[in-house]
């Protein structure tokens, strides 16, 4: 079993959270399905170019999530959850969102101006305009 994370060494994300929020997100959009297999430890850390420690950290949060579990064959499977709400991945948007607008004050732009630019950006209409 192959998953296909793109991780990002130059981000101030660690990388075990960075594989735990992507695959929590495959999970949750139902990408990755109950009883899906996950790939071993040491298959993921040669898939995504990381140390076994790290994908054994990230496995162990996703189980403590109650989104992964062991199974009879000591394999790491999707466990069955609920599946998202639009409420649900809004509240996993917000913190890109943050970040995001993080980012626009470190460049100097005001509230202002970063929404603009979202606006802008996404080709939104504003209302009343």
């Amino acid at each position: 079993m192959t998953i296909g994370l793109r991780l990002n060494s130059e981000s101030h994300t660690p990388i075990t959270v960075q594989i735990t929020d992507r695959i929590a997100t495959l999970i949750r959009t139902g990408k990755l399905r109950p009883g899906q297999l996950l790939p071993s430890v040491r298959q993921g850390a040669e898939d995504w170019s990381v140390n076994f420690s790290t994908v054994s950290r990230a496995y162990k949060d996703l189980q403590a999530e109650g989104l992964i579990e062991l199974n009879k064959s000591r394999r790491m499977q999707v466990a069955k959850v609920a599946p998202m709400t639009p409420d649900d991945r809004a509240v996993l948007l917000r913190p890109a969102i943050l970040g995001l607008k993080a980012r626009a004050r470190e460049l100097g732009l005001t509230d202002a101006q970063f929404q603009a630019e979202v606006i802008a950006t996404l080709g939104l209409k504003v209302a009343g305009s």
